[in-house]
C-alpha cells in the first residue's frame, strides 16, 4: 500500500474541485470559462469589462466573447458603455429572471418531472 502525501490530497482535492467547476458549467449549458466570470461579476457587481480582464486573466478581446455569449444567453445585461445594469446585482446568486423564465416555458410535453404528462389508463 502506498502513503498518501498531503500534496497528493491536495491533488485529488483540486482534481474534484475542476470536475465539479465543469459539471456546474455543463448543467447551465456554458463553459467553464464563462463560468469563472460569471462568478467574478457576482461577486463585483459593478465590475467593467477591462477589470474582468485583470481578475480573470483573459484578454480584452476574449472578455468581449464571455459577455457576447452570457447576455446572449441572458446570464448577464450590459448597458451602451459595457456595464453590467442595475438589475442584475443578483447574477451570480441565482439565473437571471430572463433565463429562469426562459427555462419555464421551453419545456414542451414529456420533458418536465412527469407532472405534465396525462395519466395512463389503468387495464383492468
Amino acid at each position: 500500500m502506498t502513503m498518501s502525501t498531503p500534496a497528493d490530497a491536495v491533488r485529488r482535492l483540486i482534481a474534484r474541485s475542476i470536475a465539479a467547476h465543469e459539471a456546474v458549467a455543463a448543467t447551465l449549458g456554458i463553459n467553464p470559462t464563462d463560468l469563472r466570470c460569471l462568478q467574478l461579476i457576482a461577486e463585483e457587481p459593478d465590475l467593467t469589462p477591462s477589470r474582468l480582464a485583470e481578475l480573470s486573466g483573459l484578454t480584452s478581446g476574449a472578455v468581449t466573447g464571455v459577455l457576447d455569449r452570457l447576455e446572449r444567453e441572458r446570464f448577464v445585461r450590459r448597458d451602451a458603455g459595457g456595464r453590467f445594469t442595475d438589475d442584475q446585482v443578483d447574477v451570480g446568486r441565482s439565473l437571471s429572471a430572463d433565463r429562469r423564465s426562459k427555462s419555464k416555458t421551453d419545456a414542451t410535453k414529456g420533458m418536465g418531472d412527469r407532472g405534465d404528462q396525462k395519466p395512463r389508463n389503468k387495464k383492468r
